[in-house]
């Protein structure tokens, strides 16, 4: 004589238990945040070694690097540093409500990188027979700002 057990009938007399240590994310946003982890240890590291090696000017970028605008009050220029605070606001408000709105269509990557200029380039993938489009930022104001103050 054979015995079966039905599955069934122990699923509906057993309460159904949730695991007791579930993972608190997605093995594809643990490798995300991984990720994003390990860029921040180096971008910190790099301003570091920038600061304690470095010229002023090193300096002053490597402590950027650490706090955006902090550099500019490395070198006694508070007026910028506000400025720059500003503009990260400005950057996180839009990051955070806008983006998803008006960025979407804004996909534009580095082409190349001149002297005095950067070149962008953003295809269209619904049409990819089309040459892509191109746009230059000309670096020339800030690159002579940055020369006339020695950074």
């Amino acid at each position: 004589m054979t015995a079966t057990i039905d599955h069934h009938d122990l699923a509906a007399t057993e309460p159904l238990l949730l695991p007791e240590r579930p993972a608190r994310i997605g093995p594809t946003s643990r490798r995300l945040l991984a990720r994003l982890v390990v860029g921040l240890a180096v971008w910190f590291a790099v301003g570091s070694v920038l600061i304690a090696v470095g010229s002023t000017a090193w300096r002053a970028f490597g402590t950027s690097m650490i706090f955006p605008g902090a550099g500019f009050l490395y070198v006694a220029w508070p007026v910028l540093t506000l400025v720059t605070l500003v503009a990260v606001v400005i950057a996180l408000v839009l990051w955070w409500g806008v983006s998803a709105h008006f960025a979407i269509p804004l996909v534009w990557r580095v082409d190349r990188i001149r002297t005095n200029e950067v070149i962008l380039t953003r295809e269209n993938p619904s049409a990819p027979d089309q040459p892509p489009l191109t746009r230059t930022l000309t670096l020339r104001g800030l690159w002579s700002v940055l020369v006339e103050t020695g950074l």
